[in-house]
């Protein structure tokens, strides 16, 4: 996949690449040029571990001017590829408010086959603002592209081995390739990706544990309901 594009405000033509096809010194500038700069270090897995598994359970889009990245998208599947999970969508700071992330979104939508595509975002009522993420422009964006809300205790996995889990976390739900969202989704999916997402980035998965024995009764249903994403109390 590569596909050129002019958005407003630029004069140069923007080029989109599947991540896994991107030269590596385009793929290593997304993330120290973008990624380790938005996202907290605990948020963000190890560069190595997303080369190594780039192009098998990780994948994505990458956006450049002129060889500069300008934005990206990140995705890993789970459970045989029934459920994918947005890790990361991130656009550079010059090149934001001309909807490249709402091209982004819908360029790495376009390649999955997913059953599940589920998305991480900080809770803005325990996020600060900063000069480089904004929690609540992030919450509206994702609610503009119809995502919904999982009403679950969620929690992130440590990413590394010198890397804390991270709370205050909403673990939303994001429509398939712009497909309007069910009312509902299976629990005992949510269940399976979250023990699958445990396992492979903490190397085990205690079902006792004191953060995901709650998270994982919650998703010991026939079917977990979507809320909006202002609806937030439901989390608590």
């Amino acid at each position: 996949m590569s596909t050129s594009q002019r958005p407003s405000g630029h004069g140069s033509e923007l080029e989109l690449v599947r991540l896994s096809d991107a030269p590596l010194r385009l793929v290593e500038a997304l993330y120290t040029e973008l990624l380790q700069t938005t996202f907290p270090p605990d948020e963000l897995e190890p560069l190595e571990a997303l080369l190594g598994a780039l192009g098998e359970t990780t994948d994505g889009v990458l956006a450049h001017r002129d060889g500069r990245v300008a934005g990206g998208l990140v995705y890993d599947h789970y459970v045989d590829g029934t459920v994918q999970l947005l890790a990361y969508l991130v656009v550079d700071p010059s090149a934001r408010g001309h909807g490249l992330g709402s091209l982004l979104l819908r360029r790495g939508l376009g390649q999955s086959t997913s059953r599940l595509v589920l998305g991480e975002i900080e809770d803005p009522r325990h996020w600060p603002t900063t000069a480089v993420s904004d929690p609540a422009a992030r919450l509206r964006f994702w609610a503009r592209s119809g995502c919904r809300l999982l009403a679950l205790p969620y929690v992130q996995p440590s990413l590394d081995a010198t890397a804390r889990r991270v709370r205050h976390l909403l673990l939303i739900v994001v429509p398939p390739q712009g497909n309007p969202l069910p009312e509902a989704v299976p629990g005992d999916l949510v269940g399976r990706f979250l023990r699958e997402y445990f396992t492979a980035s903490e190397g085990s998965f205690d079902p006792d544990d004191d953060e995901l024995a709650p998270l994982l009764r919650s998703c010991d249903v026939e079917s977990l309901r979507l809320w909006p994403l202002d609806h937030l109390e439901v989390v608590d």
